[in-house]
Formats: C-alpha cells, structure tokens, sequence
C-alpha cells in the first residue's frame, strides 16, 4: 500500500479512520509490551490511545496507565 486511501480502500473504511489509527503505530514499545504481551488493561478510548502516541516515549507510559 503506497497511500492512506490504498489501506482505507482496501479495508473499506475512511481515509480519516485510517489516519487516526495508523498513530497507535507510534506507541513506545513499552506501551505495547504492557498492552499486547502482558495484557495490562487500559481504561482509555482507541481515540483517546492513538491521541497519547503523539507524545514522546518516555511520557507515553504515564500517560496511558495512570490517568
């Protein structure tokens, strides 16, 4: 897939839906552990998530676990 609207077309959802998903790729690698390996609950909202991958790194986990 070259662009956001080949992944949207593909899936059949929107091209904004897409962009705002595609940041939970940014997640630290921490987040993630905690989140897929260790199965650590999270109490934010997919928007909400992919809103805190923004953020750098080292503030992610703070960010997500202790709100």
């Amino acid at each position: 897939m070259a662009t956001l609207r080949d992944i949207a077309d593909a899936e059949a959802v929107t091209v904004p839906f897409v962009s705002r998903f595609l940041r939970l790729a940014y997640l630290s690698p921490e987040v993630l552990e905690h989140l897929l390996i260790h199965r650590r609950p999270c109490a934010l909202s997919l928007e909400r998530l992919a809103a805190k991958a923004l953020a750098p790194w080292v503030e992610q986990p703070g960010m997500v676990f202790e709100e």
